[in-house]
């Protein structure tokens, strides 16, 4: 199936999030759309989808105009998409999530042989009898996935499809779209990551501020100096931070976040074993890892969001916690009598907010009723994104929401931050501009610590933990690295 756009526009009262948009996707193809976070990349993906209309324009379904009012509007042609954050059932398992929406249960032996086959290609270390609320971020993905699969589309749209996925992940995800692809189908994907739209997509299209800035027929000729190719330049040290090595500390009384020999073992998620670090003002620690080795459970853990039993301690400051007698929760880690952290979660739409709030209620969870509105229009402009107070935050990018939310915590002036993929699901810019911030924080005395899955600057690191397996070794410190 191919999809034609013409002179598509989408037009708020305040901003123009897209604007005469004409494109063609030809079915058969893998076709990347590319651009910095409030390009338009989700607009466009919204109206694919049926999600919302545009103000403006046609869409054309090989030839033929249609009319997308919802999602159902669009599935019924054969658009089915995969978001970046799946909207899941928790409390239901894996199978029967894929279940949901789907008219199987008169054919429904058929529908499990069709399941039972695509779930071995594409996600065999998927247990379908999972409930939800057990499972990884990466394995939400492939839950979304296979019951996008299932329903056969003739157009398959994916919203930062890799976002979640280790390297190895990643590969197979697509050598198996390559699969798909031939079959006919027209796959779209939206995404940050510039290596992937020119290794494994068939055209690239590049948005800036809601018009298409570049065309590439053949992906192999976008690359580093391409309108509209996006490195990673910026992620450098800022030339103008002065070192966080000369600062003078008092070590004695300096706040501390230490977490001792820590071992936890969770019914549905990987365990952790004799667990023991420790962050510092002033301090930049790094723990990478993959959800197999229990980064999951370790984001839980020091968010104070860990409801399984727990052997070890930590210690807030002056204040030590035995957790087998007294769980940590985050009103303790928050508490500005102790060290008073900040925490973004790496489920910043429903841990870290929540679509159905309004963008002033996600910016002033920390101030009063009467300072909400202002204190939000301070957060919008700081975080430099296009948006009013009221609108809902469903209608923000992954982009911009972060930058919304690390306003919102870095507004409490803490001693500590507590971040997990803090670069994910944003552009290389913006990837940079929240890096070199995290270093001047660094440097003016916070403590920060980063967990992430993926690639991260080292060099301003104090120390870089590896987690394998559930068990934390020290791979480097700062005069190593």
């Amino acid at each position: 199936m191919t999809i034609t756009l013409e002179s598509i526009s989408k037009i708020y009262t305040r901003k123009t999030a897209l604007l005469h948009i004409n494109t063609t996707f030809s079915g058969g193809a893998i076709h990347s759309i590319v651009g910095e976070n409030g390009a338009g990349k989700s607009t466009l993906a919204k109206i694919l989808c049926g999600d919302i209309s545009p103000t403006n324009g046609k869409i054309l379904l090989d030839g033929q105009p249609v009319t997308l009012k919802n999602q159902h509007d669009a599935i019924k042609l054969g658009i089915v998409t995969v978001r970046q954050r799946p909207l899941l059932a928790d409390s239901i398992t894996v199978q029967e999530n894929i279940f949901l929406g789907s008219d199987v249960f008169e054919k429904k032996q058929n529908f499990l042989d069709h399941l039972h086959t695509l779930h071995q290609k594409w996600a065999p270390q998927l247990t379908l009898s999972s409930f939800v609320y057990n499972i990884g971020g990466d394995d939400r993905f492939y839950t979304a996935l296979l019951s996008a699969l299932c329903r056969n589309p003739k157009v398959l749209l994916l919203d930062e499809p890799t976002s979640l996925l280790n390297d190895n992940q990643r590969i197979t995800l697509y050598t198996n779209l390559r699969d798909l692809a031939r079959t006919g189908v027209n796959i779209i994907i939206i995404t940050h990551s510039m290596d992937e739209a020119t290794n494994y997509s068939d055209t690239v299209t590049v948005l800036e501020k809601g018009t298409i800035q570049a065309f590439y027929s053949n992906s192999k000729a976008f690359n580093k100096g391409s309108p509209g190719y996006i490195t990673f330049d910026t992620l450098k040290d800022p030339i103008t931070a002065p070192s966080h090595k000369n600062a003078e500390f008092d070590q004695k009384t300096e706040k501390k976040l230490s977490f001792s020999h820590i071992t936890v073992k969770p019914l549905k998620r990987p365990a952790l074993s004799d667990i023991s670090f420790s962050v510092t003002k002033g301090q930049l620690i790094l723990i990478q890892g993959l959800t197999e080795d229990g980064l999951d459970t370790l984001e839980h853990l020091v968010t104070g969001m860990e409801e399984s039993p727990c052997k070890g301690s930590v210690r807030c400051g002056t204040t030590t916690i035995n957790l087998a007698q007294k769980p940590l929760t985050p009103r303790i880690l928050r508490d500005r009598s102790g060290i008073c952290a900040a925490i973004i979660p790496s489920n910043r739409t429903f841990r870290g907010s929540n679509p159905h709030l309004t963008v002033e209620q996600i910016a002033s969870v920390y101030t009063s009723a009467q300072q909400a509105h202002v204190h939000a229009q301070e957060l919008i402009k700081k975080a430099n994104i296009i948006i009013t107070p009221e609108e809902l935050g469903a209608n923000l990018s992954g982009g911009m929401l972060q930058r919304l939310i690390i306003e919102r915590e870095l507004a409490t002036n803490p001693d500590f931050l507590i971040l997990t993929e803090p670069l994910q699901g944003i552009d290389s810019k913006r990837a940079g501009d929240i890096y070199n911030r995290l270093v001047s924080l660094v440097h003016r005395g916070t403590g920060v610590l980063v967990l992430t899955t993926a690639d991260f600057p080292t060099s301003q690191c104090d120390a870089i933990y590896k987690l394998h397996r559930g068990k934390l070794t020290l791979e480097r410190t700062h005069h190593e690295i």
